[in-house]
C-alpha cells in the first residue's frame, strides 16, 4: 500500500512540475514579447519604481544614453552617471514630484548627456497595478532636432 501511494505521489509531482514548466515557458515567451515590443519603439523609454530607480528601459534609450540596462537596473538619475550632477539632481526630484502628485508630465526642454546636448519633448505618465495601486512611473522623449530633420516646417 505504502509503494502504491508513493507512486502515485510520484506521478502527481511530475504532472506538477510538468505543469510549472509549461507555466514558465509561456510567461518567458510573454516577456520575450514584451521585451520586442519595447525595443521596437524608436524613442527612448524608460520604466521607474516609486523611489525612481529604474525598472526597465528599450533599446533605443540605451544607445541614446550610451549605457546598457544592467549598468543603470535599480539606480535613480543621480547614480546611473549620465547626466551632469545638477541635471541628475533636478530629474529625481522632478520624477518622486510627479510619483506623489500621480499627474503626467509633458515638458519641451534641453538635457546634456555624455554625447553632448538635445532639445527633446520629454512625457512622463503613471503606470497602475490592476488592483489600481501605483506601481511608478514610465517615460520617454522625442528628440526635437530629429522631428525637425524629418519635416522642417514642424514648430515645438
Amino acid at each position: 500500500a505504502a509503494g502504491l501511494m508513493l507512486f502515485f505521489c510520484n506521478r502527481r509531482l511530475k504532472k506538477q512540475v510538468h505543469a510549472g514548466r509549461e507555466t514558465e515557458q509561456v510567461l518567458c515567451e510573454q516577456l520575450a514579447f514584451q521585451r520586442r515590443f519595447l525595443d521596437g519603439i524608436p524613442s527612448p523609454i524608460f520604466v521607474c519604481d516609486l523611489q525612481g530607480a529604474v525598472i526597465t528601459c528599450n533599446q533605443s534609450y540605451e544607445e541614446r544614453m550610451s549605457i546598457k540596462l544592467e549598468h543603470i537596473r535599480g539606480q535613480n538619475s543621480i547614480g546611473m552617471n549620465i547626466f551632469p550632477q545638477k541635471l541628475a539632481e533636478q530629474l529625481h526630484c522632478e520624477i518622486m514630484q510627479m510619483i506623489l502628485s500621480r499627474q503626467p508630465y509633458y515638458q519641451k526642454r534641453m538635457i546634456e548627456i555624455k554625447s553632448g546636448p538635445m532639445e527633446i519633448y520629454q512625457w512622463t505618465v503613471p503606470f497602475y497595478s490592476a488592483s489600481g495601486r501605483l506601481e511608478g512611473l514610465v517615460g520617454g522623449w522625442f528628440d526635437i532636432s530629429e522631428v525637425r530633420k524629418w519635416d522642417p516646417r514642424a514648430t515645438w
